[in-house]
C-alpha cells in the first residue's frame, strides 16, 4: 500500500499542468517540417533543455566553471486531428553541453553531455501534453582524465519521460 502511493507521488512529478501559450496553428501547418516549438513549449528554468547558451558556474568551491550548450528540435510531422485547436507532432532533438574550467590557464574542457531525444507533442485546445523518450551520454574528457591520471568509463542512459504544460 504505502510503496503504491509512493509509486503514484513520484509519477505526479512528472507532469507540469498550465496552459499553452497563445499561438495561433493553422490546419495548414499540418505535414512535414512543421515549426517544433509551436505545441509545446522548451521549459525555461531547464538547464538542460535543448538550447544556445553560455553561462558561468561558480559551485560552492569557488572553482570557476563555464558551460556552452547547443542543441535544438526539428519538427519532423504534423497532424490536424478533430476537433477544435487539436494537433499532435514528432519531432526529433538534439545537442551537446560542454563544461569548462576557466579557472586553468587553458580553459580545459572537463565534460561532454550528448542529449537525443524524440518529442511526441499533443495540443488539445489550451493544453499541451509531452512524451519524449531521450538518451543522455556523458563523457569525461582527455584534459581531465590526464590531470587526475584516471580511464573513462562511458556509461550512456535512454529513459522515457512524460510531461504535460
Amino acid at each position: 500500500m504505502i510503496r503504491a502511493v509512493f509509486y503514484a507521488a513520484s509519477a505526479g512529478l512528472l507532469f507540469v499542468v498550465a496552459p499553452a501559450s497563445a499561438v495561433t496553428i493553422r490546419a495548414s501547418d499540418s505535414g512535414f517540417l512543421p515549426p517544433a516549438h509551436e505545441l509545446f513549449e522548451p521549459l525555461q528554468a531547464d538547464p538542460r533543455e535543448l538550447q544556445y547558451a553560455l553561462r558561468a558556474v561558480v559551485p560552492v568551491s569557488d572553482h570557476s566553471l563555464g558551460e556552452a550548450a547547443m542543441g535544438d528540435y526539428l519538427g519532423v510531422y504534423r497532424w490536424t486531428l478533430p476537433g477544435k485547436v487539436s494537433y499532435f507532432q514528432i519531432s526529433i532533438g538534439g545537442g551537446v553541453f560542454g563544461r569548462f574550467d576557466l579557472a586553468e590557464e587553458s580553459n580545459s574542457l572537463l565534460v561532454s553531455d550528448f542529449y537525443g531525444n524524440l518529442p511526441f507533442d499533443l495540443r488539445r485546445d489550451k493544453w499541451s501534453f509531452r512524451f519524449m523518450a531521450f538518451h543522455n551520454s556523458s563523457h569525461l574528457r582527455d584534459d581531465y582524465l590526464a590531470a587526475r591520471g584516471g580511464t573513462t568509463a562511458n556509461i550512456p542512459g535512454t529513459i522515457c519521460a512524460v510531461g504535460c504544460l
